[in-house]
């Protein structure tokens, strides 16, 4: 299967990493949709079980976040919150630290890190 444009995986990264290091991090991925469904069909619950299922993730969680332009939630990240042992991915951190796992705006520093490969 050809990969998506539509799904990336990203590499551990620094927030202090160079343009090159993160575009090297920095993957397409067929990864998603899980087998059987299309982005326009898929859902959370079964884009979870893929997860677990395919990567061996404990507790796949996901946050959203808008791209410069948007006017609506248009970025997705799955990553394992039950991963408590992989390097602190500082990129992915930041990047998606304005909302909490439950969805809810985060006025403050959030209670949750992204750790590994997201």
């Amino acid at each position: 299967m050809a990969s998506s444009k539509a799904c990336v995986s990203i590499n551990v990264l620094r927030k202090t990493d160079n343009e090159g290091a993160i575009r090297a991090a920095i993957e397409f991925s067929d990864l998603l949709p899980p087998p059987g469904y299309s982005f326009d069909s898929t859902n959370e619950n079964a884009e979870i079980a893929h997860l677990k299922r395919t990567l061996k993730w404990k507790d796949p969680r996901g946050l959203f976040a808008y791209s410069s332009y948007s006017e609506y939630k248009d970025l997705w990240v799955w990553f394992d919150y039950g991963d408590k042992k992989s390097a602190v991915n500082e990129l992915a951190t930041t990047a998606f630290r304005c909302y909490e796992l439950g969805g809810s705006q985060c006025f403050t520093r959030p209670t949750w890190k992204i750790r590994g490969k997201v």
